[in-house]
């Protein structure tokens, strides 16, 4: 969670809001669907998030499945 605020630069509420389709492994982008003002981006995936991410996000995992599970 921390790397991936860090080095996409996001914000926490964009980074919980994720969901399994907007990691674009492929493009090196993530899709940030609620930023502020819930207007649309994508940022660039630095090497090290890409590495968490991919670690964190289990094979067969629904699109619509968040990245970052916790409590709330």
């Amino acid at each position: 969670l921390i790397t991936t605020i860090l080095y996409a630069a996001l914000r926490v509420s964009e980074t919980v809001a994720l969901e399994v389709r907007d990691i674009l492994f492929q493009a090196k982008k993530i899709h940030v669907r609620h930023g502020k003002g819930d207007k649309e981006a994508y940022v660039g995936m630095h090497p090290r998030v890409r590495a968490a991410l991919q670690s964190l996000i289990p094979h067969g995992a629904a699109p619509e499945d968040p990245v970052f599970r916790g409590r709330r």
